[in-house]
């Protein structure tokens, strides 16, 4: 509708042929002024300066809608990108305890087994299982962050 007014607001002539009216539906003396070739009404000044506007206010929505959407998938990608990397961090840090946890039951089992500790010299220092143990620990905890700051600024 709005390409029609601009087109015969362009090609105004003295005579015109018969517009069609099916779905552009134009007012009767806006039609009439068309096809005689008199200065247009002030309505259809009007007319032109509202369906500017419905045009400016669908524009704006969808272009609003379009940003939502946006910031909407790069909000999901996001997420799925942290839980992807807590995940990884999770099982990176899982695996090291687990690790540690098994070492020192046997460990244990294995003292358990020697018959006498009397007669041998010690060497261990008390405590020294549990530092290994958090340095470890700590260890994993700094390598999956540094992976998950890798993923995430690679995948960015």
């Amino acid at each position: 509708m709005f390409i029609t007014l601009l087109y015969h607001l362009h090609l105004i002539r003295p005579r015109l042929p018969p517009l069609k009216t099916g779905h552009n539906k134009l007012p009767p003396e806006i039609l009439t002024a068309l096809r005689s070739g008199r200065p247009l009404p002030p309505e259809y000044h009007r007319l032109v300066t509202q369906i500017e506007d419905q045009q400016r206010a669908k524009h704006t929505e969808l272009c609003r809608r379009i940003q939502a959407t946006a910031r909407v998938r790069n909000l999901l990608w996001d997420l799925i990108i942290f839980l992807v990397t807590v995940v990884v961090l999770l099982a990176y840090v899982l695996h090291i305890v687990w690790g540690a946890l098994a070492e020192l039951i046997e460990e244990k089992r294995r003292w358990k087994a020697t018959p006498c500790l009397c007669d041998q010299p010690v060497v261990r220092v008390e405590g020294a299982e549990w530092e290994g143990w958090a340095f470890a620990a700590l260890r994993g905890v700094v390598n999956g962050a540094a992976a998950m700051l890798a993923v995430v600024y690679t995948w960015r």
